[in-house]
């Protein structure tokens, strides 16, 4: 089939099967939702978002900002030549380290303590974890690990935290990663057993250390997702001199992360805010169609100054409409950059009705908007705020 043969040319240029399927639905369609890509292939919303995420970072897709968030292909041409440029990029990255590398190993000490010592490249990510899970099982006392958040998923698939999670207690298992949405559920199951710590830093790098003896860190580490990636490259050293000095360097790193149970909290936070968010716009779509009003979610159009302008909803009716935006968020820096991007928005159209359903509310921010001409809600309870903007409606049809 076409759809197959143009899937496995976009493999060539780092997307996988999942993906290359999403960038064509997406290209063609236009911008797709993370619940609209999850209907299209088959998979949950979370499982949608982590393929988003990788095709984000891929450059085959770009996010644009509104309840809920939307994506949009980037043209083929684009994509290719990135794909390319990143390729030449890498190459060039390994020649450069290929010739140190030959430059250093002769050079490695040979005395009579230190016949034990190793020193291996491994290529491939499916080697670099199948070297980890050794590590795991034969560590007895303690294993120290910086991991990325692809490398925490694909390695609990393969059950290596079942490993670390059945060793006895007295064995130390500590982790820093990127505690992300993706992860959550991972990172939630495993806390109670691993000292886990949250660091965004985690994502630009991989270590691994062993009882004091072997370590593992990464040389070239590949961003993109899966378990089959041969530009991952990492050293594998049998050293317990070179164990002692990462093992310096991650207790710097470890003492400046943040304690997993304040990330998850701020993660579930987020998650109900989303909740609330859907819980609006369905309640609102049910009441507005019963008075005869319509309503698209998300809503964007073109602005009097040629500028692109997003909102959460658009009731209609008739020749009226009403401009909406939500702004339910656990971080006050978050809903005040919605509140000013949607009084920026009121100016820009002017006699426009527009309306912001708020929380955590407060009346200095409802006097804000008021100044505006922006009518505020409070969004404590979705389906209140709701009743809220019914009075909105009805009072259109009387006048």
């Amino acid at each position: 089939m076409l759809e197959e043969k143009l899937s496995s040319l976009l493999s060539l240029f780092g997307l996988e099967e999942g993906e290359g399927k999403l960038y064509l639905f997406i290209l063609r369609e236009g911008n797709k939702s993370a619940g609209e890509c999850a209907r299209f292939l088959g998979i949950t919303r979370m499982e949608a978002y982590r393929i988003l995420r990788s095709m984000e970072e891929k450059g085959a897709v770009f996010s644009i900002p509104g309840r809920p968030v939307r994506y949009e292909a980037e043209p083929l041409e684009v994509l290719t030549s990135s794909s390319m440029e990143r390729a030449v990029s890498l190459v060039k990255k390994m020649e450069v380290a290929r010739e140190e590398l030959i430059s250093i190993v002769p050079r490695l000490p040979r005395t009579s303590e230190r016949v034990q010592e190793r020193f291996r490249i491994i290529q491939g990510r499916e080697h670099i974890y199948s070297t980890v899970r050794r590590m795991a099982s034969s560590s007895s006392e303690k294993l120290s690990m910086i991991l990325t958040k692809n490398d925490v998923a694909q390695l609990y698939i393969a059950g290596f935290f079942d490993t670390l999670l059945s060793k006895k207690n007295s064995f130390n298992a500590r982790l820093i990663t990127s505690i992300e949405e993706n992860t959550y559920d991972i990172v939630s199951e495993i806390v109670g057993k691993i000292d886990v710590r949250h660091s965004s830093v985690a994502e630009n790098g991989r270590l691994v250390i062993s009882d004091g003896r072997s370590v593992i860190t990464s040389l070239v580490l590949d961003s993109s997702p899966g378990l089959r990636n041969d530009r991952d490259v990492a050293i594998s050293v049998e050293s317990r001199d070179y164990a002692r000095m990462m093992d310096s360097l991650f207790e710097i790193s470890f003492s400046g992360s943040m304690n997993s149970s304040e990330r998850l909290s701020s993660l579930k936070a987020i998650k109900d805010a989303g909740s609330k968010v859907e819980t609006l716009v369905s309640v609102l779509k049910a009441v507005s169609n019963e008075r005869g009003w319509e309503i698209q979610s998300p809503f964007h159009f073109e602005g009097e100054e040629g500028r692109r302008l997003y909102f959460t909803f658009m009731l209609s009716s008739h020749e009226k409409r009403i401009y909406g935006d939500v702004a339910i968020s656990s971080s006050g820096k978050e809903v005040r950059d919605i509140v000013f991007a949607t009084i920026a928005k009121k100016i820009q159209i002017r006699d426009a009705e527009v309306i912001l359903v708020i929380h955590p509310y407060d009346e200095e921010t409802a006097r804000l908007c008021s100044t505006f001409g922006i009518k505020t809600f409070n969004g404590s309870d979705p389906v209140t705020a709701v009743s809220s903007i019914r009075e909105i409606i009805t009072g259109f049809h009387s006048t």
